[in-house]
């Protein structure tokens, strides 16, 4: 509320791996955890559980911020709605989570998908299909938390 001065502690009753803030509505705030995916609308005072399984991952998409993808094992979900409902947009051949997810920012109907076990995916139609662009992905030290896109690609 006042770009980070201060920070005060707010829990979602569970262990966190993932958070994202809405880009345009301060007051709304996404965690990933162990048991479900959380949204706040008090700026993290409180949540709710919009999504019933691990979540390891969330993208935001930078121009839509309605529109919203998170990872979990084996799925890729899609909300349009800030949150409020989710659809299976992908899942994984087994046991693999989906550890980092990117809406290219020049073009929102690009996104991509890290998994721990069958590489990097690539959707260029919102999520619609899904095609795997590298098949395998280093897991050592660990498996990747994050998808850079360039402005330039």
């Amino acid at each position: 509320r006042n770009g980070g001065t201060t920070w005060s502690a707010v829990s979602t009753g569970f262990e966190t791996s993932v958070i994202a803030f809405d880009p345009s509505n301060a007051s709304i705030v996404y965690a990933g955890t162990g048991g479900a995916l959380g949204r706040s609308a008090d700026a993290g005072a409180t949540y709710v559980p919009v999504l019933l399984e691990s979540t390891s991952s969330l993208a935001i998409d930078p121009n839509s911020p309605a529109t919203l993808y998170a990872g979990t094992v084996d799925h890729i979900y899609k909300s349009t709605d800030r949150g409020l409902t989710w659809a299976p947009v992908y899942t994984g051949p087994g046991h693999s989570f989906v550890k980092a997810l990117a809406v290219d920012p020049g073009n929102s109907q690009i996104v991509w998908a890290a998994m721990t076990f069958g590489g990097v995916k690539k959707s260029t139609n919102g999520g619609t299909t899904w095609t795997s662009v590298l098949y395998s992905v280093p897991m050592a030290p660990a498996p990747p938390a994050a998808l850079p896109i360039s402005p330039c690609s």
